[in-house]
């Protein structure tokens, strides 16, 4: 037992060292995909020091990946077979394409892809931006196949993120479908304008926990699901009464920057709240403060306290620093401020001496603080000299001189304290405008507040100007709820449970009611019997009750095989009618033809006959068809065709061509790859959805090989293939300012890339491709 517990002390001790003196062990590898930014992962080594999971590619828009290195711009590149002795942080390493411009990619006309799903056949394949980058007419797909499905939305199948018609692309894209349920309600989580995923959930169900941290913070700290991308409550417990979006919200990306030695300023004159200021997502400031020392003249921003190094646009910040101010003794003229000549004592400016520049002008003109409880009736006007003139920063001083604070008068907005605000007042600036309007503390009776409204009823923005003093008045809407239920007339189920009225006390729209038994739905009603309808207007929380005709004729529906009806039974009205008859859906994708009463589908009905008897079957009917997929293996179908249906009896009328970029021969299309296989076309007959796959030759080769040109910027020389007309002699390039990228169809790294060994069938000319890598200057 003792030489056991001697042993694993041993152990820890030999890694303890191990990590002490720089040898391979376990250690955090972060990943970086710029400079600047935050760490994308962190990963740990084994004991050998080596990384136990596949290095990932990066992306970023318009550069190519060009591998992992120990430094933002050199370095050494990192492998799968690195050895690490210490804590390390890694960089992606960027290159441009050689030809192409070196700036951001722009808006213009781009193929947009639509991803193939088991949901949806009635999309185009591709289509095409415009020049502004917007795709004009955005499809929605239709469901074919599933029962309990909702389109909820598009998104970028790279990016998650969402697209809409407005989205603007700078290159080519794939769209993934987004689906929900069509029968319950459906959290949709969002993070960053990406779209994380989507659950379903029965209406209403109470929740209380919510998804996990998204994995697209970009390093920032997550702070939990909130109702509104912007504001808004964090999600605590949530009624699903309908559709609902939460939204992830991080901290601020960035680092904290404080200014020591003087007083900071943005560029109106308003002091830094600290005298700290956060950085852009890329580690840069987004402006450089002015500066102020009492009685001393302010020179400039340093990095460091011996002011060796100087604050640029351009400086990075990877965490929270502090930069010293440059100060110099000063005995020239003076400008003193003064805020009590008008009479505002609750005020203060700091500093309250400011020294003149070489040209008699102040470098910064600072706003006075509030040092009162925050509501003063008056807001700064700006700064005035003895004679009543304004004070800018064109102003030319050429003697000591004080000049004066002056406020223009506000108006008193106060808020109802049933309602629990923020606070209670506030007053509005020189414009008569509020800087904002309170959030409404507590709900009344749980309802969802409206907003604030004047005392004639007029709804309050940011944009409201007041020209008196006022008082405002929370409003909430009404609960509305549904209950399919009504006096011993059955149960059914509806699409929402709960809704709200609107500011006019009218609901936004009346659900659907469906009874569980087929019974015709015939209306809502309150508990007095009175009709709801959608110009209703309510003046209190209320319950509807569903309606139904409970007189009619069972109607029976059945979906054959491999058919599912939207429903399996329904009810007529009491005289033998329908409103419509509900549609079904084929687990092969086979379009609903309609109902028959026959079941060999020979007698179609309509819901314009009248059912008479007690029960009637209908049976489902279907249009046979099945999906045809080309597949162009390397070469492209003619007309960007991807799959087309096949008629009735299974054929396929029009066979699209292919060509291949290196010009091989297209023999056409086949289910099978063996050389025995048959030609698909206009003769064959499909039973199932079914792949084809696109076959090529290759042409008589001439005697020597076909002749390969191969162009390098400037110069260019000729190669030829083997004698069955395959690439050799495509070498690497070398040059000391570029990376060599490849052999391509086209110049700039354009078209299909290409290889020794690769299959030809004709003269070809192919162009080198280089990589520019970034560097701290070229960066964007």
């Amino acid at each position: 037992m003792l030489a056991g517990l001697t042993a694993l002390v041993l152990l820890l001790l030999i890694c303890a060292t191990a990590a002490a003196d720089g040898r391979p062990g376990v250690y955090d590898i972060a990943f970086y995909a710029r400079k600047g930014g935050k760490h994308l992962y962190v990963w740990q080594t084994d004991q050998n020091g080596k990384l136990t999971k596949e290095l990932r590619s990066c992306y970023r828009t318009g550069l190519v990946f060009m591998g992992w290195y120990t430094h933002p711009y050199g370095g050494y590149r990192v492998t799968q077979d690195t050895v690490f002795t210490q804590d390390t942080n890694v960089w992606a390493h960027w290159g441009r394409i050689e030809g192409k411009e070196s700036v951001p990619p722009t808006p213009g006309v781009y193929t947009i892809s639509f991803e193939e799903d088991n949901h949806s056949r009635t999309l185009p394949s591709t289509v095409q931006t415009g020049e502004d980058g917007k795709i004009r007419d955005l499809p929605e797909p239709t469901v074919e196949k599933e029962r309990d499905l909702k389109f909820m939305g598009w998104r970028n199948k790279a990016t998650l993120e969402k697209v809409t018609a407005d989205t603007v692309f700078t290159g080519e894209a794939t769209l993934q479908a987004v689906w929900g349920s069509a029968s319950k309600a459906n959290l949709t989580y969002m993070s960053r304008d990406c779209i994380i995923r989507n659950n379903a959930y029965p209406s209403g169900k109470w929740l209380t926990s919510f998804a996990g941290k998204p994995d697209n913070g970009g390093g920032r700290q997550f702070l939990g699901w909130y109702t509104q991308e912007e504001g808004g409550e964090k999600a605590g417990k949530i009624l699903m009464t309908g559709d609902t979006v939460l939204y992830a919200r991080w901290s601020d990306p960035g680092a904290t920057i404080t200014f020591a030695d003087a007083v900071a300023f943005d560029g109106d004159g308003n002091q830094l709240p600290r005298n700290k200021l956060r950085t852009r997502e890329d580690g840069t400031l987004e402006y450089i403060p002015g500066g102020l020392s009492r009685n001393r003249l302010f020179i400039e921003w340093y990095t460091d306290k011996r002011h060796a190094v100087p604050l640029t646009a351009d400086t990075v910040f990877t965490r929270d620093s502090r930069v010293w101010a440059k100060v110099e003794p000063y005995t020239g003229i003076q400008v003193h401020l003064d805020v009590r000549k008008y009479g505002q004592y609750t005020s203060r400016v700091t500093p309250d001496v400011l020294p003149v520049k070489e040209d008699g002008t102040l470098e910064v003109i600072p706003v006075p603080q509030w040092s009162g409880n925050g509501l003063e009736r008056r807001s700064f006007l700006g700064w005035f000299t003895e004679d009543e003139k304004p004070v800018t920063k064109e102003t030319v001083f050429t003697a000591d001189t004080t000049i004066h604070a002056k406020w223009v008068e506000g108006y008193k907005i106060s808020f109802s304290s049933y309602a629990q605000p923020e606070y209670r007042a506030a007053w509005t600036d020189g414009s008569g405008k509020l800087a904002a309007l309170p959030a409404i503390g507590k709900a009344y009776n749980g309802n969802p507040a409206l907003g604030w409204y004047t005392a004639d009823g007029k709804k309050v923005t940011g944009d409201t100007v007041f020209t008196a003093d006022a008082e405002l008045t929370a409003k909430w809407g009404f609960k509305v709820r549904f209950y399919m239920e009504n006096r011993g007339n059955g149960w059914g189920y509806g699409d929402v449970a709960l809704l709200t009225t609107d500011e006019d006390g009218k609901l936004p729209y009346l659900p659907k009611g469906v009874h569980a038994k087929g019974w015709p739905f015939d209306g809502w009603v309150d508990a007095s019997g009175n009709a709801v309808t959608e110009d209703t207007v309510f003046t209190e929380d209320t319950k509807v009750f569903g309606t139904w005709e409970t007189g009619g004729n069972l109607i029976s529906l059945i979906g054959g095989k491999g058919g599912v009806p939207d429903v399996t039974s329904i009810r007529t009205r009491n005289d033998g009618t329908v409103s419509e008859l509900p549609e079904a859906h084929h687990k092969n994708g086979l379009p609903f033809r309609g109902w028959s009463s026959t079941e060999d589908g020979k007698t179609p009905v309509t819901a314009e006959m009248v059912f008479s008897e007690p029960v009637t079957k209908l049976y489902a009917t279907w249009i046979p068809a099945w999906k045809v997929t080309f597949r162009a293996k390397g070469g492209e179908v003619a007309g960007g065709v991807k799959a087309v249906m096949t008629d009735e009896e299974g054929h396929v009328a029009e066979w699209p061509d292919a060509e291949h970029p290196l010009k091989l021969k297209f023999e056409g299309w086949y289910t099978s790859q063996r050389t025995d296989a048959e030609k698909e076309g206009p003769q064959s007959v499909f039973t199932k959805d079914t792949w084809v796959d696109a076959r090529w030759s290759v042409p008589e080769v001439p005697a020597g090989g076909f002749t390969i040109t191969l162009v390098d910027r400037d110069r260019s020389w000729e190669e030829h293939t083997t004698a069955s007309g395959k690439l050799q002699f495509m070498s690497n390039l070398h040059r000391s300012d570029a990376v060599f990228y490849g052999w391509f169809m086209e110049p700039a790294a354009g078209g299909t890339k290409v290889r020794n060994g690769v299959q030809v069938g004709g003269d070809l000319t192919f162009h080198a491709a280089w990589l520019i890598p970034l560097t701290a200057e070229t960066d964007w």
